[in-house]
Protein backbone atom coordinates (compact mmCIF):
# COMPACT_ATOMS: atom_id res chain seq x y z
CA UNK A 1 0.00 0.00 0.00
CA UNK A 2 1.61 3.46 -0.52
CA UNK A 3 1.66 5.69 1.76
CA UNK A 4 -1.15 8.33 0.53
CA UNK A 5 -3.81 5.63 0.63
CA UNK A 6 -2.20 4.38 4.22
CA UNK A 7 -3.03 7.79 5.24
CA UNK A 8 -6.31 8.23 3.95
CA UNK A 9 -7.33 4.72 5.58
CA UNK A 10 -5.75 5.80 8.63
CA UNK A 11 -7.54 9.25 8.79
CA UNK A 12 -11.25 6.78 7.94
CA UNK A 13 -10.39 4.47 10.69
CA UNK A 14 -9.59 7.39 12.97
CA UNK A 15 -13.00 9.40 12.23
CA UNK A 16 -14.70 5.77 12.57
CA UNK A 17 -12.86 4.97 16.35
CA UNK A 18 -14.25 8.81 17.02
CA UNK A 19 -17.91 8.29 16.99
CA UNK A 20 -18.04 4.71 18.20
CA UNK A 21 -19.23 4.22 21.84
CA UNK A 22 -17.59 4.94 24.91
CA UNK A 23 -17.62 1.24 25.52
CA UNK A 24 -15.45 -0.31 23.22
CA UNK A 25 -12.35 -2.24 22.24
CA UNK A 26 -9.79 -0.08 21.73
CA UNK A 27 -7.56 -1.17 18.47
CA UNK A 28 -3.90 1.26 18.32
CA UNK A 29 -2.19 1.33 15.18
CA UNK A 30 1.15 1.73 14.15
CA UNK A 31 0.59 4.69 12.87
CA UNK A 32 -0.57 6.11 16.06
CA UNK A 33 -4.37 6.37 15.17
CA UNK A 34 -6.92 4.64 17.14
CA UNK A 35 -9.89 2.52 16.78
CA UNK A 36 -12.60 1.73 18.77
CA UNK A 37 -15.55 -0.55 18.30
CA UNK A 38 -16.01 -3.78 18.83
CA UNK A 39 -13.45 -6.57 17.71
CA UNK A 40 -15.52 -8.75 15.94
CA UNK A 41 -12.81 -11.30 14.51
CA UNK A 42 -9.11 -11.69 14.54
CA UNK A 43 -6.83 -13.61 12.13
CA UNK A 44 -3.42 -13.57 11.31
CA UNK A 45 -3.62 -11.31 7.92
CA UNK A 46 -7.05 -8.85 9.89
CA UNK A 47 -8.78 -7.46 12.50
CA UNK A 48 -12.25 -6.72 11.81
CA UNK A 49 -13.75 -4.25 13.60
CA UNK A 50 -17.77 -3.04 14.19
CA UNK A 51 -17.75 0.78 14.87
CA UNK A 52 -20.62 3.10 15.24
CA UNK A 53 -20.05 4.30 11.61
CA UNK A 54 -19.79 0.65 10.23
CA UNK A 55 -17.29 -2.19 9.98
CA UNK A 56 -13.52 -1.55 9.45
CA UNK A 57 -11.26 -4.51 8.44
CA UNK A 58 -7.29 -3.28 9.04
CA UNK A 59 -4.51 -5.16 7.92
CA UNK A 60 -2.69 -6.67 11.04
CA UNK A 61 0.74 -5.31 9.93
CA UNK A 62 -0.82 -1.95 11.16
CA UNK A 63 -2.04 -3.24 14.57
CA UNK A 64 0.25 -2.67 16.89
CA UNK A 65 -1.98 -3.27 19.87
CA UNK A 66 -5.75 -4.49 21.26
CA UNK A 67 -7.08 -3.30 24.16
CA UNK A 68 -10.32 -5.31 25.16
CA UNK A 69 -12.99 -3.33 27.63
CA UNK A 70 -14.35 -6.28 29.29
CA UNK A 71 -14.68 -3.72 32.30
CA UNK A 72 -16.43 -1.32 30.52
CA UNK A 73 -19.17 -4.27 29.75
CA UNK A 74 -19.81 -4.46 33.51
CA UNK A 75 -19.51 -0.89 34.27
CA UNK A 76 -19.71 1.99 31.83
CA UNK A 77 -19.06 4.53 34.27
CA UNK A 78 -15.96 3.31 35.44
CA UNK A 79 -14.86 3.19 31.21
CA UNK A 80 -15.63 6.63 31.11
CA UNK A 81 -13.92 7.30 34.12
CA UNK A 82 -10.73 5.49 32.91
CA UNK A 83 -10.72 7.07 29.36
CA UNK A 84 -11.22 10.73 31.40
CA UNK A 85 -8.83 10.58 33.36
CA UNK A 86 -6.67 9.01 30.25
CA UNK A 87 -7.42 11.77 28.40
CA UNK A 88 -7.12 14.40 31.43
CA UNK A 89 -3.50 12.99 31.99
CA UNK A 90 -2.86 13.31 27.79
CA UNK A 91 -3.65 17.02 28.14
CA UNK A 92 -1.94 20.35 29.00
CA UNK A 93 -3.05 21.13 31.92
CA UNK A 94 -2.58 24.83 32.17
CA UNK A 95 -4.44 25.20 28.34
CA UNK A 96 -7.78 26.13 29.20
CA UNK A 97 -9.26 25.25 25.85
CA UNK A 98 -8.28 21.70 25.92
CA UNK A 99 -10.43 21.59 29.71
CA UNK A 100 -13.27 23.18 27.49
CA UNK A 101 -12.80 20.31 25.11
CA UNK A 102 -12.44 17.54 27.22
CA UNK A 103 -15.74 19.13 29.38
CA UNK A 104 -17.72 19.06 26.08
CA UNK A 105 -16.69 15.77 25.36
CA UNK A 106 -18.23 14.72 29.34
CA UNK A 107 -20.99 16.40 28.35
CA UNK A 108 -22.09 14.66 25.44
CA UNK A 109 -21.60 11.36 27.31
CA UNK A 110 -23.90 12.45 29.66
CA UNK A 111 -21.04 12.62 32.70
CA UNK A 112 -22.44 16.68 33.67
CA UNK A 113 -20.76 16.61 36.91
CA UNK A 114 -17.59 15.69 35.31
CA UNK A 115 -18.40 17.94 32.63
CA UNK A 116 -18.78 20.90 34.78
CA UNK A 117 -15.37 20.35 36.49
CA UNK A 118 -13.67 20.37 33.45
CA UNK A 119 -15.51 24.12 32.68
CA UNK A 120 -14.87 25.44 36.17
CA UNK A 121 -10.88 24.20 35.47
CA UNK A 122 -11.08 26.00 32.33
CA UNK A 123 -12.47 29.15 33.94
CA UNK A 124 -10.32 29.00 36.54
CA UNK A 125 -7.44 29.24 34.09
CA UNK A 126 -8.60 31.80 32.05
CA UNK A 127 -11.47 34.11 33.18
CA UNK A 128 -12.41 35.57 30.66
CA UNK A 129 -13.45 32.25 28.71
CA UNK A 130 -16.78 32.80 27.55
CA UNK A 131 -17.87 29.21 26.44
CA UNK A 132 -16.84 27.77 29.21
CA UNK A 133 -18.98 30.41 31.44
CA UNK A 134 -21.95 29.64 28.86
CA UNK A 135 -21.66 26.13 29.71
CA UNK A 136 -21.98 27.15 33.10
CA UNK A 137 -24.29 29.06 33.73
CA UNK A 138 -26.48 26.49 31.26
CA UNK A 139 -25.86 23.93 33.61
CA UNK A 140 -26.82 26.51 36.35
CA UNK A 141 -30.51 27.41 34.54
CA UNK A 142 -31.10 23.44 33.63
CA UNK A 143 -30.41 23.21 37.55
CA UNK A 144 -32.84 26.09 39.02
CA UNK A 145 -35.99 24.39 36.64
CA UNK A 146 -36.92 22.52 39.50
CA UNK A 147 -40.06 23.55 41.10
CA UNK A 148 -39.74 24.87 44.58
CA UNK A 149 -41.58 23.46 47.74
CA UNK A 150 -44.22 25.40 49.29
CA UNK A 151 -42.56 26.23 52.95
CA UNK A 152 -44.46 25.84 56.19
CA UNK A 153 -46.09 29.05 56.87
CA UNK A 154 -46.26 30.59 53.52
CA UNK A 155 -48.82 31.08 51.09
CA UNK A 156 -48.22 28.66 47.64
CA UNK A 157 -48.06 31.92 45.24
CA UNK A 158 -45.04 32.89 47.52
CA UNK A 159 -42.40 29.61 47.70
CA UNK A 160 -43.26 29.59 43.51
CA UNK A 161 -41.75 32.87 43.61
CA UNK A 162 -44.42 35.01 42.22
CA UNK A 163 -45.77 37.88 43.91
CA UNK A 164 -49.25 37.80 45.97
CA UNK A 165 -52.30 38.14 43.67
CA UNK A 166 -54.76 41.37 44.20
CA UNK A 167 -58.00 40.24 44.54
CA UNK A 168 -59.75 43.70 42.69
CA UNK A 169 -62.95 44.81 44.92
CA UNK A 170 -65.91 44.88 42.99
CA UNK A 171 -66.97 47.62 41.47
CA UNK A 172 -70.13 49.44 41.24
CA UNK A 173 -71.78 49.27 37.88
CA UNK A 174 -73.22 52.64 36.69
CA UNK A 175 -76.90 52.10 36.92
CA UNK A 176 -76.51 51.35 40.94
CA UNK A 177 -74.40 54.94 41.07
CA UNK A 178 -72.36 56.07 44.14
CA UNK A 179 -72.96 54.22 47.14
CA UNK A 180 -73.57 55.78 50.44
CA UNK A 181 -73.00 55.05 53.65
Amino acid sequence: MSPRPALLVAALLLAAGAAAPARADVVRLTSGGVVRGQVVSETRTEVVVRTASGTAVIPRREVEAIERDDAGAADPGAALAAEHARRLAALDPRDPEARYALGLWLKARGAHALARREFEAAVALDPQHRFAFEELAGARRAGARRPARPRPGRAPDRARGQRPRRVAEPRPSPAEGPSSC
